[in-house]
């Protein structure tokens, strides 16, 4: 009896094991993680002891800076999600150092992602990105990233003493902000029902969305004919956002971003709202008539309306192509809200909202030239 108890005993495990086996060879990588959050887009740093805190007078060196995309854009899953199959759908990111008197380096040679020669100061175009590093995705939920490499030479040309130099490295990128809650559309909201509905109007407190501008809140209000959103909108990052609706300082590889003025930043661009299949960007405020949104102390709130009839259409697919490019038209003026038929039960739907912008990261150190 007790050997049939070990057989028995042995089967069972041996079963159990057979079943998880088969149970985690079906499962996709990266499914039931959430990769579509943090507060970062593109972040960029030098490498330990590159360049070293010290060097002496005639010493050739390096600065190699690591640039991470730790947010969700460029995603392939995402733009499908929101439409956005049409698009150019690449990264627009360069890089400069700033800070050295280049007088006392006369060597100052950048190399970019495909190990072409640039030239990372500001006036002179700075270094590239690759448009292909992709962000995190269901199966890469860590984001991408590459190495650019800034060799250097220093020669102090007749100054007797030592002396230290403040660098900064500065990126400049172009990224979006999806966001994509279910929302409660109550088209009958003072009807009384005997029935419970699906679902009630409510207010949703988010988190972050994989960007360093981030949709923290949205409050809900609904009147007969309306369903109105309060949209909440944060800078979580550690640069600032800025303008992507008029050019910088153009050069012969892009944009000069250390060059803004108080116009050019602290500004997102709102692309687009809908709930549903339909439209709802024309009727958000307060915009600039670029569509643009303004961020004052890092935050942003916007309104913006759905007429309660529309449930009654069957709307049409109206995604926006280009994270880069807005719904809005000024002068438009609102859409009137038409009569509703009662009796229309409450029902749960997307609310999807996409923001554009670019973006400013920095990091900085120094060096000591030693007299040798």
């Amino acid at each position: 009896m007790k050997h049939l108890h070990k057989i028995l005993l042995v089967s069972a495990i041996i079963l159990l094991l057979f079943i998880t086996s088969c149970g985690s060879r079906d499962r996709k990588p990266g499914r039931s993680v959430d990769y579509m959050v943090g507060t970062e887009g593109l972040y960029v740093r030098t490498l330990p002891n590159a360049p070293p805190p010290i060097i002496h007078n005639l010493d050739e060196f390096e600065f190699l800076i690591e640039v991470s995309n730790r947010g969700g854009f460029p995603n392939e899953y995402t733009r499908d999600l929101f439409g956005m199959r049409s698009s150019p759908y690449q990264l627009d990111a360069v890089m400069y150092v700033t800070g050295l008197d280049t007088t006392y380096f006369p060597i100052f040679q950048g190399y970019d992602y495909a190990n072409n020669p640039c030239d990372p100061r500001p006036e002179r175009g700075g270094c590239r990105i690759s448009p292909d590093l992709y962000g995190k995705d269901p199966y890469n939920t860590l984001g991408n990233q590459e190495l650019l490499t800034v060799k250097a030479k220093v020669d102090l040309k007749g100054i007797p003493s030592s002396m230290e130099q403040k660098y900064k490295v500065e990126l400049c990128y172009k990224y979006v902000t999806y966001a994509n809650p279910s929302v409660c559309i109550d088209p009958d909201p003072y009807t009384q029902r005997v029935e419970n509905e699906i679902c009630t109007p409510h207010d949703i407190t988010l988190s972050s969305q994989a960007a360093p501008i981030a949709i923290t809140r949205i409050e809900q209000d609904t009147t007969s004919s309306k369903a109105k959103f309060r949209i909440y909108i944060r800078n979580v990052g550690r640069g600032f956002p800025y303008t992507i609706t008029t050019p910088l300082m153009a050069t012969q590889t892009g944009m000069v971003c250390p060059d803004f003025d108080y116009e050019e930043i602290n500004k997102v661009l709102l692309s687009q709202v809908m709930v549903s299949n339909f439209d709802i960007t024309q009727s958000c405020r307060p915009l600039s008539n670029t569509g643009e949104i303004r961020l004052i102390n890092g935050e942003a709130v916007i309104n913006c309306e759905f007429c309660l009839a529309n449930v009654q259409n069957t709307g049409a697919d109206m995604f926006i192509s280009d994270p880069f490019t807005t719904k809005y038209t000024a002068g438009a003026g609102f859409v009137d809200c038409g009569p509703l038929e009662s009796g229309i039960a409450a029902f749960e739907t997307p609310l999807r909202i996409v923001l554009g912008y670019g973006y400013y990261d920095s990091t900085q150190g120094s060096i000591k030239i030693l007299q040798s």
